[in-house]
């Protein structure tokens, strides 16, 4: 069995955050980009922070945004897993949710600013997890496959 870790990303540089947040909100992919026909994004809500008071992180949540179009690419440019892939994305204390349609069904989805998302269906939790390099501007912090330096 394999150990899996739960990592916690510390952004601790203002600069840092507002040129992530200028890139995410510049993010995105035209509307006949393959994949958008099986998938609709019905509703995304604002960014929710879930982190300690005045974290720098907290002011980048706030600010953080995706659209339907972007979301729709996040999920195509992902790959989903069996569980939760926690051992090679960052979670970070700020996530988007909403609601989408696929494969027949009503699902509510999660996208942590890591990386990592969910949809949720009648007890059905799907996990995916996008580290492609088109996924960068849409999140607070990329992924680097939480490979040291």
């Amino acid at each position: 069995m394999a150990f899996r870790r739960r990592s916690c990303a510390c952004i601790t540089t203002p600069a840092l955050l507002t040129s992530i947040l200028m890139t995410a909100a510049c993010a995105g992919l035209p509307a006949d980009y393959p994949g958008y026909s099986s998938l609709r994004v019905v509703d995304v809500a604002p960014a929710e922070y879930h982190g300690a008071a005045g974290h720098p992180l907290e002011e980048a949540c706030r600010t953080w945004r995706l659209s339907a179009s972007q979301v729709q690419a996040f999920f195509h440019l992902a790959d989903a897993y069996e569980d939760r892939p926690y051992e090679r994305f960052y979670l970070v204390g700020c996530s988007i949710s909403g609601h989408l349609q696929a494969d027949g069904r009503d699902w509510r989805f999660a996208i942590n600013g890591g990386g990592i998302a969910t949809w949720e269906n009648d007890g059905t939790i799907r996990h995916f997890g996008c580290s492609a390099k088109e996924c960068e501007p849409l999140l607070l912090l990329p992924t680097d496959g939480m490979e040291p330096d």
